[in-house]
């Protein structure tokens, strides 16, 4: 594997690829596979961590976590009507996500965004 420019990486297999670059570095099938199923972008330069670096612009982002949030408020309508099959507590706990993503995202850091769960 070899990363090839930022948010980019390469994977060789000896025998399928007749020629290996020599700037690549061995990970085990357990790295490869990880990597592969989890989107990961980047890695450590010990190869211990794999992580996925969000490359957006912050522009790009806050569009993105609003188009989220207001798909979770339509998603979530249902729960407010009065003849929704839920109790009175679940109604509450609905209640406070969507305030929750209503705030959301508000004036943190960028970096510092935590989508908020929701509680069904």
């Amino acid at each position: 594997m070899r990363e090839v420019e930022q948010g980019k990486l390469e994977f060789y297999h000896e025998d399928i690829d007749k020629e290996i670059p020599e700037d690549c570095t061995e990970i085990t099938f357990q790295q490869w596979h990880y990597a592969l199923s989890s989107g990961v972008n980047r890695f450590d330069k010990d190869l211990h961590l794999f992580y996925i670096e969000d490359l957006r612009k912050p522009k790009e982002r806050i569009a993105d976590e609003r188009a989220w949030r207001d798909s979770e408020l339509q998603r979530t309508d249902k729960y407010m009507t009065l003849d929704y099959p839920i109790g009175d507590a679940e109604r509450e706990a609905m209640k406070a996500y969507r305030q929750a993503l209503r705030d959301y995202p508000k004036h943190k850091p960028i970096n510092a965004w935590r989508r908020p769960q929701a509680p069904l």
